[in-house]
């Protein structure tokens, strides 16, 4: 699996399993559950991972070429993530200038009900280190499914996490995300491969564990989607930039005609 992808789904997992409401009145959860989102701390979040998945992020981020963590969670999440997940980096509102991990803070538009009832059905694999690259985790052949029995459901802060797990074996079928793989005779019967695990339903399969798999890895889908989000960056500015100047234009006429 791709370790960038990994980070930011366990990120995103810590966020919602552990955030707190951004409103003060914890109170307006109760009527529907349709808060204003959750937030988590950035050293809040480095603790909680080495505490729940039992690696550090650090070192995670240093391994991706990130010489800190802000820096990592300021490239993944940005506002086409925000877009797509609901999930952003924001600076809260501090009168010390200096910029460092305490003002900064991962932000969800999900409802605190709603996070905790996304971290609770969250599926975990269990990986390892590649060996052979340090962008890639290799699968070890297991699942992790959390201890719910231990859980205090009273407590609307507490959540059980893949740590209190234990690993068990994984039977789970197999889908190719690329059909073209198969039309094209790259998988043919009997042959043996290495794929990216790019997702994982634990009842995708009429009710049994799926697996999304790629042949390719999903850097070069990072790279093409990076390359399409700076496309319409340039884009949205050239629209911008030249709304501005039809703007100042039609202002300049408009000065012209009166004076006349």
């Amino acid at each position: 699996m791709d370790r960038q992808t990994m980070v930011s789904w366990n990120v995103m997992n810590l966020l919602h399993r552990f955030g707190k409401p951004l409103l003060e009145d914890y109170e307006e959860d109760v009527g529907g559950g349709e808060g204003q989102g959750v937030t988590l701390g950035i050293k809040t979040c480095a603790k909680l991972y080495k505490r729940t998945f039992g690696s550090s992020l650090l070192e995670h981020i240093q391994a991706l070429g990130h010489p800190t963590i802000l820096s990592f969670l300021q490239s993944i999440f940005d506002e086409y993530h925000y877009a797509e997940y609901g999930v952003q980096l924001i600076q809260q509102n501090d009168d010390n200038t200096h910029k460092n991990d305490d003002t900064y803070h991962l932000s969800s538009t999900l409802s605190l009900r709603r996070a905790r009832d996304s971290a609770s059905n969250a599926s975990f694999l269990q990986f390892l280190s590649d060996p052979i690259s340090s962008e890639t985790m290799a699968h070890t052949g297991a699942t992790i499914i959390p201890d719910t029995h231990n859980n205090n459901n009273n407590s609307r802060y507490r959540s059980s996490t893949p740590s209190t797990g234990t690993p068990h074996p994984l039977g789970a079928a197999i889908r190719l995300a690329s059909q073209s793989d198969l039309t094209s005779n790259r998988i043919q019967s009997g042959m043996d491969c290495s794929a990216f695990v790019l997702s994982y339903e634990e009842k995708g399969d009429n009710g049994s564990p799926l697996l999304i798999c790629a042949i390719d890895s999903p850097k070069a889908q990072i790279r093409e989607a990076a390359r399409r989000r700076h496309g319409v960056r340039r884009r949205m500015d050239w629209v911008e930039e030249n709304r501005t100047t039809r703007d100042i234009l039609a202002r300049r006429d408009g000065s012209s005609s009166s004076s006349s």
